[in-house]
């Protein structure tokens, strides 16, 4: 299932719960299914009105939507899998209001459903970046003290929120919100995802300047003058800055808003798109996570 799985080939692949059902065992226990009771691995039978699996021997029953976040859903599974397939193939992803208008279902349940897949595609992995590593924050959302104000109403300013991200040239692409940009944050955060023996590249903001004392291999690009350094055009954030494009163009063309206590959920969600886009089993990979 590559980028040629089209909405039809998903239509019939999985068409009913018992086909989505069935790639849910297939994912879960690719070895077979390990019956507790007869102490071994042996077959089991799926029943049709109930997701449950039932050993051919003692009947004793395993439920495979245990430890997923199918768990103690309502939704019928093939609402479930065509969220994936729609997040994996929408470039700004799909709003949940978009998503109960296709589905049918409550705006409460399409917004549990995206933010309970968005969970699945954040980095919790813990591997360190290596190579080529560009770094980089930016400021989302927010309002200033008068736009799109009245002068009679409250002046208050709405402060933006503050992303930290990584993106390993030709590859991976990581965010966290950050409180402030000091030094001792923005090194703390370089530390914990970015291997020593790295080379990082950012802009001149005063706390990369000391990354050379960390033991990083270090170059930065002065953004007043240019964008690429005119000596060495491997010199760059330009990477990391075209991430913060789509991240920001999807923000407002697809959900116009966005709160800051889900902000890290929808960076993950590009996050993983940007990640991935090599890949020709997106949908897999996504779903192998459940």
């Amino acid at each position: 299932m590559g980028k040629s799985f089209t909405l039809g080939e998903f239509l019939k692949t999985y068409s009913s719960d018992y086909d989505c059902l069935k790639e849910i065992v297939n994912i879960k226990y690719p070895d077979g299914i390990f019956c507790k009771k007869c102490k071994v691995i042996i077959h089991h039978c799926l029943l049709k009105t109930r997701p449950v699996l039932s050993c051919s021997k003692c009947y004793s029953q395993t439920y495979p939507l245990k430890g997923t976040i199918f768990a103690h859903s309502t939704t019928p599974l093939k609402f479930w899998f065509y969220t994936f397939f729609v997040m994996i193939h929408s470039k700004g992803g799909i709003s949940a209001k978009g998503l109960q208008r296709q589905l049918g279902v409550t705006y409460k349940t399409s917004f549990r459903m995206l933010h309970k897949i968005r969970s699945l595609m954040a980095d919790n992995s813990g591997d360190l970046f290596k190579g080529v590593v560009e770094v980089d924050e930016t400021w989302v959302g927010g309002k200033s003290w008068l736009r799109g104000k009245k002068w009679w109403s409250d002046w208050k300013e709405i402060p933006k929120t503050t992303v930290m991200g990584f993106v390993e040239r030709g590859g991976r692409v990581r965010t966290t919100i950050i409180d402030d940009t000091s030094r001792w944050t923005l090194t703390k955060h370089i530390k914990a995802n970015i291997d020593p023996k790295a080379t990082v590249m950012s802009d001149q903001h005063h706390g990369y300047q000391k990354l050379d004392q960390d033991g990083y291999e270090h170059h930065s690009v002065n953004h007043s003058v240019h964008y690429v350094d005119k000596y060495d055009k491997t010199i760059h954030t330009q990477t990391i800055e075209g991430f913060w494009s789509q991240l920001k163009r999807g923000i407002v063309g697809t959900y116009r808003h966005v709160s800051p206590k889900y902000l890290q959920n929808y960076c993950d969600e590009f996050g993983f798109r940007y990640g991935n886009r090599k890949s020709e089993d997106q949908f897999m990979i996504l779903l192998g996570k459940i």
